[in-house]
């Protein structure tokens, strides 16, 4: 017992002291290696963490994961981290044999196209535990799938986007197998030209396969299937966008533990025989979408069906149905979900043929041409009504009908029917509201986008039943009237959004007292919410939406004093009055959130919202708010996800409590008056913080270095403050994440450190309006930008020829600088470039004349030294609008093809032709 104790107690001191001390040394070495390996030397790669430094714990680098215990190596994510100017990656698979426990290993997207002799994927069987192998995205030919039949450990393996059989790919005709423990198997967009997939998957092999997706490929057929070769646990099966016809089902039925179908836009005709799927007992869902289907053979006896018992799902979307459709699904008797989307069905649909799927609850008709529905009838000629226990959802979105008020009279016989979307439809007549006021069970109705009777409004109640009343889009215009809708009193959700409604809220809205959800968004709403409005008795309200409208809104908001359910308000782009609150009031709600923003005479928060507690998002930006800034809304709510106080007159400090906020995402207080220095817990108060905007404030001392802690930060903009010193070297080595970094208008100095070469995932980088200094901004050669602007700085020397391989750039401003030498012909590879402008440096030369990219709208090349004629740049450019040569030294006449620039404002040259200046603007 006692040794026992002693060699736990030793274990758990090992595992302390290796988990203290961070990744094993071997594997960080490794690691280094296989960087190399990745960047042939040539390039840098987005793995900048991975640096050669022994003191760097390797499983705190990027794209590494490691356990939690022993710190091994468990899992490499090297997608899209090889630079693709490298051209072909053949690897050496031995550089992961290092890591022994290695779990997962993806390598997508890094134009893989083989393997070096002796370096074969077969390595890979070595590591005894990997799992998951990810190399879709590559160029790899099929020769690959022999290397990859050794992986016998593989429980998911993807392809996907490998050009396997491509022509342009020499390849043989190796087929994937032996791999016994894989459970997921996807190969989808591979170029397989295959007539049948057995030949290229020895499926008897998998024999733990449930996942299978080869679609968007070229396969006619699976092949037979023998007798005891089939995997018997497949559940999944992606057959999508191949050539297959209707023979596949002959294959299919030898795979009993299917559960799932997809076979989607392929080549399956005519009608389908319902025996060649009785055997799929375990079927829940089949999509046959984008084929051409006329139907199903019926059913010889409702017995036959019994035996699909578990199918729920049944796409037909897009097909050539017609109008005999539900009778021959009348022995799908499980089904629940049917989409029927886009098809012809020349003639009437039966209700009772739709009624005899009774458990059924969503059928999607929309965007359908049919007559309409019918009813059978009795002996004696009568309609019959058919009950069905379901609670149907019905979509006829945007169809195509002979007479839309028959149909929808013909739907009051359709007793299952608690939901209608009858969006983008043409419901002019009143006959037709008449029809749809007589749906007696009717709970919800979706009326969006269509066009509706003038009358709608006063015509459509009562409605018993009724829930969900959703008119948004329907040109609906003038003020609400005092009856009709007023009569639909069990409404809950009311969405009136996007129309051109005016006036006052009619009093008999205080009437729908069951209403807790309320959109009248972008209308021309007026009138004061005040005491006497009928929101004010509408006490079971929970979330109101009245954006961009003009009603006056008191900012003491007693209006919902006796609102125990609220839980939002939407009132962007209204008018906010002030008025003195007689008593003060404590509100009964918990709002999650409150947006108010853009509201004219909105100069003092509202009270109430000292007691808020349990806000998640809180939008007041774009007013006229004044005084101290209300850190105790911070304090106060410690859930707040979403933050916008920007565009205000706030002044003071930002000050935060030490407590934790894991779910603030987004925080901008730009644009106001604050000042004093950023608060030293801002990032640990805000450990998951991804958007954080600061600029446009008297905000000073140096940037922050704890700003590189933030792992997640996607956008950081500190511009227009006064920041002094150098960009935190902390911040740079952080910044991997970043994708927007604006330090534009501040007092920042410095040179362009080789630490900016860890912001590669960099896409806009302003650094204009600052003191840099240097000669070199090699640092920033690697790093993907799409706008960088260095502009009015004091930079100098020649401008990088590298950023001409940058093509991902669309606007380059390297303008108020001091650069010199030429222009380089490299930049002619910008062909997306909408704005460059290197004015008012000191380059010298003539403009390249293959430099023409096509959607450039702005060229600044004025105040330098360049010379020389303009013969062919920019000839084609016939998208710009600013093009300024002024103050060189060009000579010749200014080129006719100029006037072919028809969406120029600005044209400026100063000229010299003969010793004589000529100036043209217009």
């Amino acid at each position: 017992m006692g040794k026992c104790l002693l060699w736990v107690v030793v274990s758990v001191m090992v595992v302390y002291t290796w988990g203290s001390l961070g990744c094993f040394e071997e594997e960080r070495i490794a690691l280094l290696h296989l960087k190399t390996h990745i960047t042939n030397n040539t390039y840098e790669s987005s793995l900048v963490s991975w640096v050669d430094d022994k003191r760097s714990d390797c499983c705190k680098w990027s794209r590494v994961t490691c356990s939690n215990i022993m710190k091994r190596v468990v899992g490499l994510d090297l997608y899209s981290v090889r630079d693709e100017r490298v051209g072909n990656w053949y690897i050496n698979a031995t550089v992961f044999l290092p890591f022994k426990q290695l779990n997962s290993l993806y390598l997508s997207g890094n134009n893989l196209a083989g393997v070096i002799e002796n370096g074969g994927f077969d390595k890979l069987s070595k590591l005894r535990d990997l799992k998951v192998l990810g190399l879709s995205y590559n160029n790899l030919n099929r020769n690959i799938l022999s290397s990859l039949n050794h992986l016998s450990s593989l429980k998911q393996l993807y392809l996907d986007g490998n050009p396997l059989d491509s022509p342009l790919n020499k390849s043989g005709q190796e087929r994937l197998s032996g791999l016994s423990n894989l459970e997921t198997l996807s190969m989808r967009s591979t170029k397989m030209e295959d007539n049948n997939v057995l030949s290229a998957l020895n499926l008897k092999d998998f024999i733990s396969l449930k996942d299978l997706c080869i679609s968007s490929n070229k396969f006619q057929s699976f092949g037979p299937i023998k007798d005891g070769e089939e995997p018997k646990k497949l559940e999944m099966l992606s057959l999508s966008f191949n050539r297959f016809n209707k023979s596949i089902f002959q294959s299919l039925k030898r795979l009993p533990s299917l559960k799932y179908i997809y076979l989607t836009e392929n080549d399956i005709h005519g009608r389908l025989h319902i025996h060649d799927i009785y055997s799929l007992s375990n079927l829940e869902a089949l999509y046959l979408d984008r084929n051409y289907i006329e139907g199903f053979d019926t059913f010889a006896s409702l017995s036959d069906g019994g035996r699909l018992t578990k199918l729920e799902t049944l796409g037909l979307a897009n097909n050539r149905l017609n109008n005999n459709i539900f009778k021959s699904l009348k022995g799908f008797s499980s089904l629940k979900f049917l989409y029927l989307i886009e098809n012809d069905f020349h003639g009437p649909l039966q209700i009772q043929d739709i009624n005899g799927l009774n458990n059924l609850v969503d059928l999607d008709l929309s965007y359908s041409i049919f007559e309409d529905f019918e009813n059978a009838t009795s002996p004696s000629g009568v309609s019959r009504d058919i009950n069905n226990s379901s609670h149907l959802k019905l979509h006829l979105n945007n169809i195509t009908c002979n007479n839309m008020s028959k149909l929808l009279q013909l739907l009051t016989t359709l007793s299952s029917v608690k939901s209608l979307s009858l969006r983008n439809n043409n419901i002019t007549s009143l006959d037709a509201i008449h029809a749809l006021r007589n749906i007696s069970n009717l709970e919800e109705l979706f009326l969006d986008y269509s066009y509706l009777h003038k009358d709608f409004l006063q015509s459509i109640g009562p409605m018993n039943s009724l829930k969900v009343l959703s008119a948004s889009g329907t040109q609906l215009r003038g003020t609400l009237p005092n009856k009709g809708w007023c009569e639909l009193r069990k409404l809950e959700e009311l969405w009136f959004m996007e129309n051109q409604l005016d006036g006052t809220l009619p009093p008999c809205l205080g009437n729908l007292t069951s209403l807790y959800q309320i959109d009248l968004s972008q209308n021309r709403f007026i009138g004061k919410l005040g005491s006497s409005s009928p929101l004010s008795a509408l006490i079971s309200l929970k979330y109101l939406f009245i954006l961009s409208n003009s009603f006056e809104i008191p900012t003491s908001f007693s209006i919902f004093a006796n609102h125990t359910n609220l839980r939002g308000i939407r009132a962007n782009g209204n008018k906010a009055i002030t008025e003195t609150e007689l008593q003060s009031w404590v509100p009964k709600f918990q709002l999650d959130f409150f947006t108010m923003s853009n509201c004219t005479g909105f100069q003092n928060l509202p009270t109430f919202l000292h007691y808020q507690h349990d806000l998640s998002v809180l939008d007041i930006s774009r007013n006229s708010l004044e005084g101290e800034f209300p850190n105790w809304l911070l304090q106060n709510n410690t859930n707040l996800y979403y933050v916008l106080m920007n565009s205000n007159t706030f002044t003071g400090t930002l000050e935060l409590l030490s407590h934790l906020n894991t779910d603030l995402s987004i925080f901008d207080v730009s644009n106001n008056k604050l000042s004093g220095k950023i608060p030293n817990n801002l990032t640990s108060t805000f450990s998951h913080i991804v958007t954080l905007n600061l600029s446009y404030n008297l905000f000073e001392g140096q940037i922050p270095s704890y700003l590189g802690n933030s792992k997640e930060l996607l956008f950081l903009d500190l511009s227009n403050n006064s920041f002094t010193g150098e960009i935190p070297k902390e911040l740079l080595i952080g910044g991997s994440s970043l994708k927007i970094l604006k330090l534009s208008n501040n007092k920042l100095e410095g040179e362009i450190v080789q630490e900016f070469g860890y912001l590669s995932s960099l896409e806009c980088f302003y650094l204009d309006g600052n003191n840099f200094t240097g000669t070199t901004l090699d640092s920033l050669s690697n790093i993907p930008f799409r706008i960088l602007d260095i502009s009015d700085n004091k930079f100098s020397g020649n401008i990088p020829r590298w950023m001409g391989h940058i093509t991902s750039l669309e606007q380059l401003t390297l303008s108020k600088n001091h650069l010199e030498g030429p222009i380089p012909t490299e930049f002619c590879n910008l062909e997306n470039l909408s704005i460059l402008d290197l004015s008012e440096n000191n380059l010298t030369g003539s403009i390249p004349s293959c430099l023409n990219p096509l959607s450039i709208k702005h060229v600044r090349l004025s105040k330098n030294q360049l010379s020389g004629q303009l013969t062919r740049a920019f000839f084609k450019s016939t998208t710009l609008v600013i093009f300024d040569l002024s103050h060189n030294d060009f000579v010749g006449t200014i080129p006719e093809w100029i006037d072919n620039f028809s969406g120029l404002s600005i044209l400026q040259f100063l000229w010299v032709e003969h010793s004589s200046p000529q100036w043209k603007s217009f």
